[in-house]
């Protein structure tokens, strides 16, 4: 394909040349941010080559085929170390490729990585350097990902954790060279053990090669036969060769009880690095899982598919129960992370049941085709997704400098129930106490075209209320902060927050008419009402009963939980 051979490099080598010259340039120039402009500059084009990978085949005409391991597209391959020490041969080439797992994780990684540096327009301390490692940083996970040679992998592999090391430890929380130093000591002894992998398995196959070609051939990795002594005992050889090339990647997927370097990570990172953190380098993990350990020692992988399978149960429960009980938003979604990183495991081990031997049956084949789509789909969208809850947590922390739950009051149980909605479809349940609680009418809501909607989106409505929840709580601080300054704009209407309950449908508030004399402190306090609804479920229980005097108690109860001074905490 015409221009095959530079397009990879280019998206490979094009962050760490901008990089460059972000260091080279001057900061600014004048009012212009120009090492801003020219790391937003960079990590665009990248991220718009990247896309190139895609159309471009999609309408370059003829059959549309993304390529596999064996026949990579837009691949590139030059020798570069040739050595010979007696009868070991080394070999390592440039070789980059990419195929239809390597190619979305490009694209997610140039996404991410723009997304990154105009998410850090707001960094004033020392622009350069922090610039510069982003762009460095996706240097690194671009060759993880477009490598094809399993020793030039481990270059980008070890690459990437020195900027990563430097963003969390220079710009990072109050923890953040312990954050720092945990990140870098995990990953680094879990890089050890894979090391001792590759030459195992470079050493064991015999080969002069290390191109992912070779390794993926079935004659060759039909030579992993045999056993090792372990302390008396005989252990499989592709078993010990699988284990030691799974460490690195579950200590980076990750993997319990291996993953407690990630909430730290996590929470003491700016939040461009939470989301690069999230959503590219978890999944490197998963790709060498899929890549290296599934794709090149298939019988280690069906030895090990029993346990490999526990260890994701282990994951998808602890991590989920362990984020329901945090308070730091940021720690929430990591352990979630966790949690969500489970299930890629999960599909992973349902694939390397069936890895080891020819596949004669049509439909293990296919069972297992759909385990790695699976477990592909939910590394791009847990990318996406997971980047964008770190974007918006950073919003709430840059307007209200926190991250606790209970400091936003009646929206920590909305959170709580919206992560619920989503799995037991209580969007209509939402809508109808949404409705109890409306005191007036508005034909431009936009959930209004939800309530209606059967098949609509479960979580919608909650997703919904949360945001207007929390646009209302960060309004209202700011006018409680704006009152206490002396703006008269609020002060002559007192606290915006301690206006009286809206009332429920059907019955009638004498006090109606003054309160809609401000539709936002009014919206603000609807809103409130709603959230501390979703609190409990029994303010849930007494707000859709059709008893007046059950309604009219939880008002009161509700109004007394706003009015205190430590507002709705449960």
């Amino acid at each position: 394909m015409v221009g095959g051979n530079l397009l990879l490099p280019a998206i490979v080598f094009g962050p760490l040349v901008g990089g460059v010259a972000v260091m080279l340039l001057p900061e600014r120039a004048g009012n212009v941010p120009v090492a801003k402009l020219v790391a937003a500059g960079a990590t665009l084009v990248i991220f718009l080559l990247s896309l190139w990978l895609y159309f471009g085949q999609l309408f370059g005409g003829g059959a549309v085929s993304f390529g596999d391991v064996a026949h990579p597209l837009w691949a590139v391959n030059e020798p570069w170390i040739n050595v010979s020490l007696g009868s070991f041969h080394f070999q390592v080439n440039y070789a980059l490729g990419t195929d239809g797992l390597s190619m979305p994780m490009i694209i997610l990684n140039g996404l991410l990585s723009f997304l990154a540096v105009i998410g850090s327009w707001h960094i004033d301390r020392r622009i350069k350097l922090y610039m510069a490692l982003i762009l460095v940083l996706e240097f690194g996970v671009m060759g993880v990902f477009a490598a094809f040679d399993l020793f030039l992998f481990f270059f980008f592999w070890e690459v990437e954790l020195i900027p990563m090391f430097l963003l969390i430890g220079i710009w990072g929380g109050t923890r953040r060279e312990y954050a720092a130093w945990k990140f870098l000591i995990y990953t680094f002894v879990g890089s050890a053990f894979t090391l001792a992998g590759i030459f195992l398995l470079y050493i064991q196959t015999g080969s002069h090669s290390a191109l992912y070609q070779t390794f993926a051939d079935p004659k060759v990795s039909g030579k992993l036969t045999g056993t090792l002594p372990f302390f008396g005992a005989a252990v499989s050889l592709p078993l010990v060769i699988f284990l030691l090339l799974f460490v690195a990647f579950a200590v980076k997927l990750p993997m319990w009880p291996v993953h407690t370097w990630l909430p730290d990570a996590h929470t003491e990172a700016p939040t461009a690095v939470s989301v690069l953190l999230a959503g590219v380098l978890l999944k490197m993990g998963a790709y060498g899982l899929i890549r290296i350990c599934l794709g090149f020692v298939p019988e280690g992988a069906q030895a090990f598919a029993g346990a490999l399978a526990v260890f994701a149960a282990i994951n998808v429960l602890w991590g989920a129960g362990a984020s329901m009980v945090q308070q730091d938003m940021k720690k929430m979604i990591a352990y979630s992370s966790v949690s969500h990183m489970g299930y890629i495991l999960l599909g992973v081990a349902a694939a390397a049941s069936v890895a080891g031997g020819a596949f004669v049956s049509t439909n293990l084949a296919s069972f297992r085709e759909a385990a790695l789509m699976g477990a592909t789909l939910q590394m791009f969208t847990h990318g996406t997704i997971t980047g964008m809850l770190f974007f918006c947590v950073g919003v709430l922390y840059d307007k209200a400098h926190t991250r606790d739950i209970d400091a936003f009051a009646p929206l920590a149980g909305v959170l709580r129930l919206a992560r619920l909605a989503g799995a037991f479809r209580l969007h209509r349940r939402v809508s109808d106490i949404y409705r109890q609680l409306r005191a007036d009418s508005d034909p431009d809501d936009l959930l209004g075209l939800w309530r209606g909607a059967d098949g609509g989106i479960p979580a919608l409505d909650a997703a919904a209320l949360v945001l207007r929840a929390a646009q209302s709580e960060v309004g209202a601080a700011a006018g409680c902060d704006a009152a206490r300054d002396g703006d008269p704009g609020v002060a002559r209407g007192g606290d915006p927050l301690h206006r009286p309950l809206p009332w429920p449908a059907g019955e009638s508030d004498p006090a109606e008419p003054a309160l809609h004399a401000d539709d936002d402190a009014w919206n603000r306090d609807r809103n409130r009402a709603i959230a501390i609804a979703f609190a409990d479920s029994k303010s849930a229980r007494l707000v859709s009963s059709p008893s007046p005097r059950r309604r009219t108690s939880w008002r009161h109860a509700t109004q007394a939980r706003i009015h205190s001074p430590a507002g709705s905490r449960r």
